[in-house]
Protein backbone atom coordinates (compact mmCIF):
# COMPACT_ATOMS: atom_id res chain seq x y z
CA UNK A 1 0.00 0.00 0.00
CA UNK A 2 1.62 3.29 -1.16
CA UNK A 3 1.39 5.98 1.64
CA UNK A 4 1.01 9.90 -0.16
CA UNK A 5 2.40 12.50 1.20
CA UNK A 6 0.08 15.50 1.41
CA UNK A 7 0.95 18.58 0.40
CA UNK A 8 -0.62 21.42 2.06
CA UNK A 9 0.13 23.96 -0.01
CA UNK A 10 -2.29 22.48 -2.75
CA UNK A 11 -4.46 20.79 -0.97
CA UNK A 12 -5.85 23.85 1.09
CA UNK A 13 -5.88 24.38 4.47
CA UNK A 14 -8.63 26.49 6.44
CA UNK A 15 -8.37 30.57 6.62
CA UNK A 16 -6.48 30.99 9.55
CA UNK A 17 -3.20 29.58 7.58
CA UNK A 18 -3.17 30.82 4.57
CA UNK A 19 -0.83 33.49 6.12
CA UNK A 20 1.27 31.27 7.19
CA UNK A 21 1.48 29.37 3.95
CA UNK A 22 2.25 32.62 1.78
CA UNK A 23 4.83 32.63 3.66
CA UNK A 24 6.06 29.09 3.65
CA UNK A 25 6.48 29.37 -0.02
CA UNK A 26 8.03 32.57 -0.57
CA UNK A 27 11.08 31.00 1.76
CA UNK A 28 10.58 27.65 -0.80
CA UNK A 29 11.47 30.26 -3.45
CA UNK A 30 13.84 32.75 -1.31
CA UNK A 31 15.52 29.30 -0.54
CA UNK A 32 16.00 27.76 -4.56
CA UNK A 33 17.67 30.89 -5.43
CA UNK A 34 20.06 31.48 -2.83
CA UNK A 35 23.91 31.71 -3.98
CA UNK A 36 26.25 28.95 -2.56
CA UNK A 37 24.37 27.56 -0.81
CA UNK A 38 25.37 24.85 1.78
CA UNK A 39 23.81 21.50 0.84
CA UNK A 40 22.07 19.08 3.42
CA UNK A 41 23.67 16.07 0.82
CA UNK A 42 27.42 17.49 1.22
CA UNK A 43 26.40 17.12 4.75
CA UNK A 44 25.27 13.60 5.30
CA UNK A 45 27.46 11.54 2.98
CA UNK A 46 26.96 10.10 -0.84
CA UNK A 47 25.17 7.25 0.47
CA UNK A 48 22.21 9.58 1.65
CA UNK A 49 22.08 11.92 -1.90
CA UNK A 50 19.22 10.22 -3.12
CA UNK A 51 16.59 10.91 -0.74
CA UNK A 52 17.58 14.68 -0.09
CA UNK A 53 17.93 16.03 -3.72
CA UNK A 54 16.96 19.73 -4.12
CA UNK A 55 17.15 20.27 -0.32
CA UNK A 56 19.55 22.87 0.86
CA UNK A 57 20.36 25.32 3.53
CA UNK A 58 22.25 28.54 3.18
CA UNK A 59 23.04 31.27 5.23
CA UNK A 60 19.91 33.23 4.65
CA UNK A 61 17.46 31.22 3.99
CA UNK A 62 16.17 27.62 5.30
CA UNK A 63 13.29 25.33 4.57
CA UNK A 64 12.56 22.99 7.04
CA UNK A 65 10.97 19.61 6.27
CA UNK A 66 11.26 15.97 7.44
CA UNK A 67 12.83 12.99 5.49
CA UNK A 68 12.15 9.78 6.87
CA UNK A 69 15.38 8.03 7.58
CA UNK A 70 16.36 4.60 6.86
CA UNK A 71 16.30 2.49 9.58
CA UNK A 72 19.79 -0.10 8.44
CA UNK A 73 16.93 -2.90 7.83
CA UNK A 74 15.53 -3.61 11.39
CA UNK A 75 12.05 -4.61 11.48
CA UNK A 76 10.24 -1.20 12.49
CA UNK A 77 7.86 -1.21 15.88
CA UNK A 78 4.53 -1.09 15.39
CA UNK A 79 2.11 2.13 17.82
CA UNK A 80 -0.52 4.86 16.87
CA UNK A 81 -0.61 8.15 16.75
CA UNK A 82 -3.95 8.81 17.16
CA UNK A 83 -5.67 8.30 20.49
CA UNK A 84 -8.46 6.37 19.76
CA UNK A 85 -12.20 7.15 19.01
CA UNK A 86 -13.71 9.95 20.50
CA UNK A 87 -16.43 9.58 23.42
CA UNK A 88 -19.33 10.99 24.54
CA UNK A 89 -19.93 13.38 27.96
CA UNK A 90 -16.96 15.57 29.66
CA UNK A 91 -14.42 13.12 28.36
CA UNK A 92 -14.60 13.61 25.02
CA UNK A 93 -12.98 16.23 22.76
CA UNK A 94 -13.92 19.36 22.46
CA UNK A 95 -16.78 19.84 19.51
CA UNK A 96 -15.21 19.84 15.70
CA UNK A 97 -11.30 18.52 17.55
CA UNK A 98 -9.17 15.67 16.46
CA UNK A 99 -8.49 12.91 19.07
CA UNK A 100 -5.46 13.27 21.52
CA UNK A 101 -2.42 13.12 18.78
CA UNK A 102 1.33 12.80 19.58
CA UNK A 103 3.17 14.62 17.03
CA UNK A 104 5.20 12.43 15.58
CA UNK A 105 5.51 11.07 12.03
CA UNK A 106 3.95 7.45 11.07
CA UNK A 107 5.24 5.10 8.45
CA UNK A 108 2.50 2.51 6.87
CA UNK A 109 4.86 -1.04 7.15
CA UNK A 110 4.16 -4.21 5.97
CA UNK A 111 4.58 -7.16 8.33
CA UNK A 112 7.02 -9.31 6.67
CA UNK A 113 8.65 -11.53 9.39
CA UNK A 114 7.29 -13.18 12.83
CA UNK A 115 10.13 -11.06 14.30
CA UNK A 116 8.00 -7.23 13.92
CA UNK A 117 7.59 -6.50 17.35
CA UNK A 118 3.92 -5.11 17.38
CA UNK A 119 1.92 -3.60 20.40
CA UNK A 120 -1.71 -3.18 22.37
CA UNK A 121 -3.33 -0.74 20.12
CA UNK A 122 -1.24 -0.85 17.12
CA UNK A 123 -3.07 -0.46 14.05
CA UNK A 124 -3.61 -2.60 11.18
CA UNK A 125 -5.00 -2.11 7.90
CA UNK A 126 -5.75 -4.55 4.80
CA UNK A 127 -3.21 -4.50 1.73
CA UNK A 128 -5.41 -4.80 -1.31
CA UNK A 129 -2.59 -6.22 -3.31
CA UNK A 130 -1.48 -8.51 -0.87
CA UNK A 131 -2.13 -11.38 1.38
CA UNK A 132 0.21 -9.81 4.27
CA UNK A 133 -0.84 -7.13 6.57
CA UNK A 134 0.59 -3.73 6.97
CA UNK A 135 0.72 -1.73 10.21
CA UNK A 136 1.24 1.96 11.21
CA UNK A 137 4.86 2.16 12.80
CA UNK A 138 5.99 5.28 15.03
CA UNK A 139 9.96 5.44 15.87
CA UNK A 140 11.33 8.77 16.10
CA UNK A 141 14.73 9.37 16.93
CA UNK A 142 17.04 12.07 19.37
CA UNK A 143 20.08 12.90 20.05
CA UNK A 144 19.26 14.00 23.50
CA UNK A 145 19.19 11.68 26.78
CA UNK A 146 16.11 13.27 27.93
CA UNK A 147 14.37 14.60 25.18
CA UNK A 148 10.79 16.31 25.11
CA UNK A 149 7.99 14.45 23.52
CA UNK A 150 4.84 16.59 21.84
CA UNK A 151 1.19 16.13 22.17
CA UNK A 152 -2.21 17.74 20.62
CA UNK A 153 -4.83 17.53 23.84
CA UNK A 154 -8.25 18.39 22.26
CA UNK A 155 -10.32 18.23 26.00
CA UNK A 156 -12.14 21.77 27.33
CA UNK A 157 -12.75 20.53 30.58
CA UNK A 158 -9.10 19.76 31.10
CA UNK A 159 -9.05 19.85 35.37
CA UNK A 160 -10.97 16.34 34.72
CA UNK A 161 -7.82 15.06 32.87
CA UNK A 162 -4.62 13.32 34.40
CA UNK A 163 -1.51 12.66 31.77
CA UNK A 164 0.30 9.59 32.26
CA UNK A 165 3.58 9.03 30.30
CA UNK A 166 5.43 5.64 30.82
CA UNK A 167 8.77 4.99 29.54
CA UNK A 168 9.79 0.95 29.03
CA UNK A 169 12.52 -0.36 27.49
CA UNK A 170 12.65 -3.23 24.67
CA UNK A 171 12.33 -5.70 27.11
CA UNK A 172 9.09 -4.14 28.52
CA UNK A 173 10.44 -3.29 31.79
CA UNK A 174 9.43 -0.24 33.03
CA UNK A 175 11.93 2.73 33.20
CA UNK A 176 9.89 5.80 34.25
CA UNK A 177 5.96 6.42 34.97
CA UNK A 178 4.77 10.08 35.82
CA UNK A 179 1.52 11.82 35.93
CA UNK A 180 1.13 15.19 35.04
CA UNK A 181 -2.47 17.63 35.06
CA UNK A 182 -2.95 20.84 32.82
CA UNK A 183 -3.30 24.20 34.59
CA UNK A 184 -5.20 25.34 31.74
CA UNK A 185 -8.15 24.71 29.95
CA UNK A 186 -7.53 23.03 26.43
CA UNK A 187 -7.85 22.24 23.52
CA UNK A 188 -3.74 22.73 23.24
CA UNK A 189 -0.27 21.68 22.68
CA UNK A 190 1.39 20.21 25.54
CA UNK A 191 5.19 19.18 26.47
CA UNK A 192 6.11 16.60 28.20
CA UNK A 193 9.62 15.41 29.42
CA UNK A 194 10.66 12.11 29.54
CA UNK A 195 11.44 11.88 33.42
CA UNK A 196 15.38 12.97 34.42
CA UNK A 197 15.57 9.87 36.56
CA UNK A 198 16.37 7.79 32.93
CA UNK A 199 18.83 8.59 30.63
CA UNK A 200 18.58 7.39 26.80
CA UNK A 201 21.18 5.25 26.08
CA UNK A 202 22.53 5.78 21.84
CA UNK A 203 21.31 3.09 19.76
CA UNK A 204 18.82 1.97 21.90
CA UNK A 205 15.14 1.85 21.35
CA UNK A 206 12.44 2.69 23.97
CA UNK A 207 8.82 2.38 24.07
CA UNK A 208 6.25 5.66 25.57
CA UNK A 209 3.06 5.26 26.24
CA UNK A 210 0.73 8.58 26.74
CA UNK A 211 -2.53 7.97 28.51
CA UNK A 212 -5.63 10.26 29.20
CA UNK A 213 -7.42 9.51 32.33
CA UNK A 214 -10.63 11.30 33.01
CA UNK A 215 -12.25 11.80 36.61
CA UNK A 216 -15.66 11.24 35.13
CA UNK A 217 -14.52 7.75 33.49
CA UNK A 218 -16.81 4.57 35.65
CA UNK A 219 -14.07 3.02 36.85
CA UNK A 220 -13.98 0.09 34.38
CA UNK A 221 -13.90 2.39 31.69
CA UNK A 222 -9.90 2.49 30.36
CA UNK A 223 -7.89 5.89 29.52
CA UNK A 224 -7.56 6.83 25.47
CA UNK A 225 -3.83 6.98 24.93
CA UNK A 226 -0.80 6.70 22.21
CA UNK A 227 2.39 4.81 22.01
CA UNK A 228 5.02 4.78 20.03
CA UNK A 229 8.90 4.16 19.81
CA UNK A 230 12.19 6.76 20.02
CA UNK A 231 15.47 5.70 19.38
CA UNK A 232 18.63 7.88 20.63
CA UNK A 233 21.46 8.62 17.74
CA UNK A 234 24.29 10.42 17.41
CA UNK A 235 24.46 12.89 14.29
CA UNK A 236 25.85 11.65 11.21
CA UNK A 237 29.77 12.28 11.45
CA UNK A 238 29.51 14.88 8.22
CA UNK A 239 26.85 16.90 9.88
CA UNK A 240 28.28 17.14 13.62
CA UNK A 241 30.60 20.20 11.94
CA UNK A 242 27.86 22.14 10.83
CA UNK A 243 25.86 22.12 13.62
CA UNK A 244 27.37 24.58 16.18
CA UNK A 245 28.27 27.40 14.10
CA UNK A 246 24.36 26.90 12.47
CA UNK A 247 21.77 29.30 13.76
CA UNK A 248 18.41 27.98 14.88
CA UNK A 249 16.89 27.22 12.02
CA UNK A 250 19.47 25.87 9.90
CA UNK A 251 19.69 23.63 12.92
CA UNK A 252 16.19 22.40 12.61
CA UNK A 253 16.29 22.14 9.00
CA UNK A 254 19.69 19.54 9.16
CA UNK A 255 17.87 17.64 12.11
CA UNK A 256 14.43 17.56 10.05
CA UNK A 257 16.61 16.23 6.92
CA UNK A 258 18.02 14.11 8.47
CA UNK A 259 15.39 12.23 10.06
CA UNK A 260 16.23 13.30 14.06
CA UNK A 261 12.88 14.32 14.39
CA UNK A 262 12.07 15.46 17.84
CA UNK A 263 15.19 17.71 18.17
CA UNK A 264 14.24 19.65 15.05
CA UNK A 265 10.40 19.77 16.35
CA UNK A 266 12.01 20.94 19.97
CA UNK A 267 13.68 23.94 17.90
CA UNK A 268 10.95 24.69 15.67
CA UNK A 269 8.40 24.47 18.72
CA UNK A 270 10.14 26.49 21.00
CA UNK A 271 10.68 29.46 18.23
CA UNK A 272 7.04 29.40 17.75
CA UNK A 273 5.85 29.53 21.37
CA UNK A 274 8.43 32.31 21.73
CA UNK A 275 7.62 34.69 19.24
CA UNK A 276 4.29 33.42 18.04
CA UNK A 277 3.85 36.53 15.74
CA UNK A 278 6.82 35.79 14.04
CA UNK A 279 5.80 35.00 10.46
CA UNK A 280 9.38 32.94 9.81
CA UNK A 281 8.70 31.05 12.89
CA UNK A 282 5.01 30.09 11.73
CA UNK A 283 5.97 28.90 9.00
CA UNK A 284 8.94 26.73 10.29
CA UNK A 285 5.81 25.54 12.43
CA UNK A 286 3.16 24.65 9.58
CA UNK A 287 6.28 23.44 7.19
CA UNK A 288 7.55 21.22 9.93
CA UNK A 289 4.16 19.61 10.24
CA UNK A 290 2.88 19.62 7.36
CA UNK A 291 5.81 17.42 6.14
CA UNK A 292 4.38 14.58 8.39
CA UNK A 293 0.73 13.68 7.07
CA UNK A 294 -1.57 14.67 9.49
CA UNK A 295 -4.97 15.14 7.65
CA UNK A 296 -5.94 18.79 6.52
CA UNK A 297 -8.66 18.93 9.85
CA UNK A 298 -5.71 18.04 11.95
CA UNK A 299 -2.89 19.62 10.81
CA UNK A 300 -5.17 22.61 11.09
CA UNK A 301 -6.13 22.17 14.81
CA UNK A 302 -2.72 21.62 15.34
CA UNK A 303 -1.34 24.31 14.29
CA UNK A 304 -3.70 26.87 15.45
CA UNK A 305 -3.57 25.64 19.12
CA UNK A 306 -2.53 27.59 21.84
CA UNK A 307 0.46 26.02 24.12
CA UNK A 308 -0.71 24.76 27.65
CA UNK A 309 1.10 24.46 30.65
CA UNK A 310 1.41 20.77 32.69
CA UNK A 311 2.69 20.23 36.03
CA UNK A 312 3.26 17.02 38.12
CA UNK A 313 0.33 16.95 40.86
CA UNK A 314 2.40 17.54 43.70
CA UNK A 315 3.45 20.74 42.28
CA UNK A 316 0.14 22.32 42.49
CA UNK A 317 -0.53 24.66 45.49
CA UNK A 318 -3.35 23.18 48.31
CA UNK A 319 -6.13 25.44 48.71
CA UNK A 320 -6.06 27.55 51.71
Amino acid sequence: MQHCKWNPVTAGLSIGLAGALLVLGSYRSAAEATVQPVTIADAIGASSRQRVEGQRVSQANVLVEYIEPSWANRNRPGGRRDGGASRSGPCAPATGQPNLTALVPITLQRAESEGTQFDEGTQFDTDLNSSLSTYTSVLTSTTEAQPVLWFYFPYEQSELFTLELILQDEDGNTLAQTNFVPTEQGPGIVQISVSSTVSLVEGERYQWYLYAHCSANKPDEPPVGTQGWIERVSPPAALEPLLPGASERQRAALYAANGIWQDALAIVAKRYREHPQDPEARADWVSLLSSIDFAPDTLSAIVEAPWLEVVTPNAIAPEP
